[in-house]
């Protein structure tokens, strides 16, 4: 199997609702509205939406994750195949009592979105076998996100463990994303989670309500006290804040020029930009760009993957949109 970057986590269906106006449609005595922007059913969940990006970017991408042997995850699963997606390591688990859905998704006028679904309270969690040989192979190991399965529980914490150790020993680069969940990747709870983390990737609301801190630079040094390597916390039309353990510390403007019309999974964009950047050896500041670039094009359709075609188009995005020059302290 040859790989560039294996995506650990979860996958799913989206139902996305495009130029959805709930105000109106509530107060409404009408049983049908009409949306503006479209209905798309699509992959959701940071693992399919990173890896379908990477393909895209002209990266080889594989996940490991879980979907069931109903007609939801069987059309998941078809969906990441055609998207040039390896599922080697998908499990396909039995199906249950309780029936796979899609999330509901609706992006406002204002591209902000709400999501709707069923969430399924688990006490221990379900492990995701797969060949672990693997991660002698891969040039970059990505765990999205850390805060859902499978990366929660005590299992999940020796799972981390053990995936991001052998990954490191091989020379792969370790990522991650994180959420401010239920059960919380707090790192000063759990600091083994993050010890083996060469860049993570929280937004500016996720680290501080994860570290308990009131600023996104106390938040940084938490994090960094773990062992891990860089963080870089996203902090919307502002860029991103990035600190290293060695002490170099930047912000990284991002793209807003061009015109937003569905956030959604903008953030797991800038995960597969920046790690595109790993792939191809580029400096931490070029890292982030790309990763700024990949986010921004994305936004300007509706659904998670549709807005980034290729890594030509990125290019030529950062060419024509290039921001202002970086501040770095």
């Amino acid at each position: 199997m040859n790989l560039d970057v294996l995506c650990v986590g979860q996958v799913g269906l989206d139902a996305i609702i495009g130029g959805a106006d709930l105000k109106d449609f509530a107060e409404t005595d009408r049983e049908f509205t009409s949306v503006s922007g479209g209905v798309f059913l699509s992959t959701g969940g940071d693992t399919a939406n990173e890896s379908a990006v990477l393909i895209k970017l002209g990266k080889k991408a594989g996940i490991v994750a879980e979907v069931k042997d109903d007609v939801v995850g069987r059309l998941v699963r078809d969906i990441l195949i055609d998207k040039g997606v390896d599922t080697t390591f998908l499990t396909i688990s039995p199906r249950n009592e309780i029936e796979s859905v899609p999330n509901l998704v609706f992006v406002m006028p204002d591209a902000s979105r709400k999501f709707m679904g069923m969430r399924v309270r688990r006490e221990r969690l379900k492990q995701l076998p797969f060949d672990e040989g693997i991660l002698d192979e891969i040039k970059v190991l990505s765990l999205a996100s850390m805060g859902a399965e499978p990366f929660i529980f005590d299992e999940g914490i020796e799972f981390v463990k053990r995936i991001t150790k052998r990954a490191k020993d091989a020379g792969a680069y370790v990522c991650a994303d994180v959420l401010a969940t239920e059960w919380k990747a707090d790192p000063r709870t759990h600091p083994e989670l993050y010890a083996n983390i060469d860049f993570l990737f929280p937004n500016d609301y996720e680290a501080m309500v994860l570290t308990g801190t009131d600023t996104i630079e106390q938040a940084a040094d938490i994090f960094l006290s773990t062992g891990l390597g860089t963080v870089i916390i996203k902090t919307g039309k502002k860029g991103c804040y990035v600190k290293t353990r060695e002490g170099v510390e930047f912000t990284v403007p991002t793209y807003t020029a061009l015109k937003a019309i569905d956030t959604t999974g903008a953030g797991d964009n800038f995960a597969a930009g920046f790690i595109c950047g790993l792939c191809e050896e580029k400096s931490l500041l070029e890292c982030c760009k790309l990763g700024h670039a990949t986010a921004s094009v994305s936004v300007t359709a509706y659904t998670t993957t549709r807005g980034v075609q290729s890594r030509e188009q990125i290019t030529e995005v950062m060419e024509k949109y290039d921001p202002s020059l970086y501040t770095e302290e």
